[in-house]
C-alpha cells in the first residue's frame, strides 16, 4: 500500500505533550524528517518518504507499536525513532519514562533487550489497558481465525490419507506354501 504524499504536513509542535499523547502517522513522519540528518541532495519530500517506509517496517516488524485507532504515542515514536536514527536530534521528544534498550553486536551473533516501566498516572494507566484490551481482542479474534484454519487443514489431511490408503499398492498374493 503506498501512503499519501506528505507535502502538507507541517511540523508538531511538542510544547506541552507528554509520553501518553498522540500522533497521526503524517505527523511522525513530519517530526522525525525535521529531526534526522539528511543525506547530500535529499529534499524533504526525499527524506519524507524514506522515513515513511521506515515506518511502516516498523510496524510490521513489530518495533513501533500502532493504537487501534490508528494513532501512535508519542513516547513509542520517541523510544523508536532512538533507535532507529541514532545520531538524529530527538532529545526534546518525549518517550516512556525510566524505558531503555540494550544491543550487543557480535560477529556471529545479535542480541537486544529493553524494558518497560508501569504507568505512574491513572490517566497513562487507563490509557495502557485500554490499549492492552483492545491489542487482547484483535489477537483472540486471530487466534480463533487460526484455531479455525487448523480444523480445515485437519480434515484435509484426513480426507488425504483415506484416499491415499484406498490407493497405495496392495502386496501382490502369494501361493500357499505346500
Amino acid at each position: 500500500m503506498k501512503a499519501k504524499a506528505f507535502k502538507g504536513t507541517q511540523v508538531p509542535s511538542l510544547v506541552g505533550k507528554g509520553h501518553s499523547d498522540t500522533l497521526l502517522r503524517r505527523e511522525v513522519v513530519a517530526l522525525i524528517a525535521s529531526r534526522v540528518r539528511r543525506k547530500r541532495g535529499d529534499d524533504e519530500s526525499t527524506v519524507r518518504n524514506r522515513i515513511s517506509a521506515r515506518v511502516d517496517y516498523g510496524i510490521r516488524a513489530g518495533t513501533l507499536r500502532r493504537q487501534p485507532s490508528g494513532y501512535f504515542r508519542l513516547g513509542d515514536v520517541g523510544a523508536w525513532a532512538r533507535t532507529a536514527w541514532p545520531d538524529a536530534r530527538l532529545d526534546d521528544v518525549p518517550k516512556f519514562p525510566i524505558s531503555g534498550s540494550a544491543s550487543l553486536n557480535l560477529p556471529a551473533l545479535r542480541g537486544m533487550a529493553t524494558g518497560y516501566t508501569h504507568p505512574m498516572t491513572l490517566q497513562a494507566a487507563a490509557e495502557d489497558i485500554l490499549a492492552l484490551r483492545a491489542e487482547n481482542a484483535a489477537l483472540t479474534a486471530g487466534l480463533a481465525a487460526c484455531r479455525a484454519r487448523v480444523q480445515v487443514l485437519e480434515e484435509q489431511v484426513r480426507v488425504y490419507r483415506k484416499g491415499y490408503e484406498n490407493r497405495k499398492r496392495k502386496p501382490a498374493r502369494q501361493a500357499p506354501i505346500s
